[in-house]
């Protein structure tokens, strides 16, 4: 139960805090961070990697809990790292719905 609170918290958080600075900022002004170059454009490049990483890493852990991967690895193109929260979340609230998985 505490990795579905901790995962929950965390995607709620985040998605909130994700929707004010693109209402505040815009959808399409996180492409002025790459633009400054150095440290902005590293930290960018290495947050592509990463949830790039993260994506294929989630295909099979999916379909090993009985999940499609497809919405969430989708959801990451636009979103980032609110689609592999999303998918943790979705993951965890199953296992704990499912008793054998749960103990595990």
């Amino acid at each position: 139960m505490t990795r579905f609170v901790v995962a929950l918290v965390v995607f709620l958080a985040f998605t909130i805090y994700s929707v004010e600075v693109t209402l505040t900022h815009g959808y399409f002004s996180f492409l002025e961070v790459p633009a400054q170059g150095g440290w902005a454009l590293q930290i960018t490049l290495d947050l592509v990697m990463a949830a790039s990483v993260a994506s294929m890493w989630l295909v099979p852990d999916a379909k090993k809990h009985g999940l499609s991967p497809w919405p969430y690895v989708a959801l990451v193109f636009p979103l980032g790292s609110i689609g592999l929260l999303a998918y943790l979340v979705a993951r965890e609230w199953k296992r704990l719905r499912t008793p054998a998985l749960a103990t595990a």
